[in-house]
């Protein structure tokens, strides 16, 4: 089990990263909106309990390397792939691991 302290630091980590991403995803939505500044407040406020919740979830090595916010590339032909799920290999394929933020993934 993750303690706390680990928990407060990645989750901080991890919405850093996942920032950028829900700005652009919600781009038509004004940051000087009401309701954009109350999803803001709540998911700020939030996100350590929920994220301490997919480390419970998910487990924290697993989590922790392919968290929200990434995607796997492959280096030869381009292909993106979501680091969401499972990643299965053909032989001799490599993929790199990188921030996924405002980009789509396949």
């Amino acid at each position: 089990m993750a303690d706390a302290g680990w928990i407060q630091e990645e989750a901080a980590l991890s919405l850093e990263r996942l920032w950028p991403w829900l700005e652009a995803e919600f781009q038509e939505v004004s940051p000087t909106s009401r309701e954009w500044q109350e999803f803001e407040r709540r998911l700020r406020g939030e996100w350590e309990r929920l994220f301490g919740l997919l480390v419970q979830l998910y487990g924290q090595n697993r989590f922790r390397s392919y968290g929200m916010g990434y995607r796997f590339t492959d280096l030869v032909s381009g292909s993106r792939y979501s680091a969401n799920g499972p990643l299965s290999l053909d032989p001799y394929q490599f993929v790199w691991l990188e921030g996924d933020a405002g980009q789509d993934s396949q």
